[in-house]
């Protein structure tokens, strides 16, 4: 669009700060992290960055390099420059141990892969006890915590998969506008999930689809937990 100058400019409103207050009960450590607001031109912005709340160390500390497709426990994780996967760990819980080790701040690069669901802390036993920043690198890192593959069977007018513990399904193949994976809404009983298309239902250890096709081995996940 052009636009030609005829003496019209926006208000300017000042670039004074205020204080930002919290409601009652909000656990905020305003001596550490001050929050305020700033008057913008034309709107406003925080005082406060997310990185401003990193310490850092973390920027200068080891970077370990995770890939869940070429990676071994075994591996260092360490490489010559940030990005460099020639000896990446496999798991993420892997590079907490070797971050961990160091004493001090410490980076996880986590290349775009999917990650089992047992790859992250180990089920809580393989914590940081550091500063860590957890960082996607390449791209979409996936990770949730269910099968990402799933075999399913046609049982009449929907399809089931053995299954337990789900509490969320989603699919991949369909993507909200924002381009995340859409969820289904859970049925009320297995009868309304059989006549209501793209919900589903777990009865027992089994969860029940009704997409109107059978989904692809990868194109349902199922979140448990």
């Amino acid at each position: 669009m052009l636009g030609a100058g005829v003496g019209i400019q926006p208000q300017y409103r000042g670039s004074g700060v205020e204080a930002l207050g919290f409601p009652s009960g909000f656990a905020w450590d305003q001596i550490r992290f001050p929050m305020g607001v700033k008057r913008m031109e034309l709107d406003f912005a925080p005082t406060l960055s997310p990185g401003d709340l990193v310490d850092p160390q973390i920027s200068t500390g080891t970077a370990v390099h995770v890939c869940s497709a070429t990676g071994e426990d075994s591996n260092n994780g360490l490489g010559t420059y940030d990005g460099d996967f020639s000896a990446p760990k496999r798991t993420i819980h892997g590079a907490f141990a070797t971050g961990n080790a160091t004493g001090g701040a410490y980076g996880v690069l986590v290349k775009a892969e999917q990650y089992k669901e047992r790859a992250f802390t180990r089920n809580g036993k393989n914590e940081p006890n550091q500063p860590v920043a957890i960082v996607g690198w390449g791209g979409a890192v996936r990770y949730w915590t269910g099968p990402f593959s799933v075999s399913w069977s046609n049982v009449g007018a929907t399809y089931s998969a053995p299954v337990s513990s789900v509490k969320r399904l989603f699919r991949t193949d369909v993507l909200t506008a924002e381009g995340s994976y859409n969820e289904l809404p859970k049925a009320e009983d297995l009868a309304m999930r059989q006549a209501t298309v793209g919900t589903w239902f777990l009865d027992g250890s089994k969860v029940h689809v009704n997409i109107r096709h059978a989904p692809s081995s990868e194109g349902i996940a199922s979140i448990r937990g």
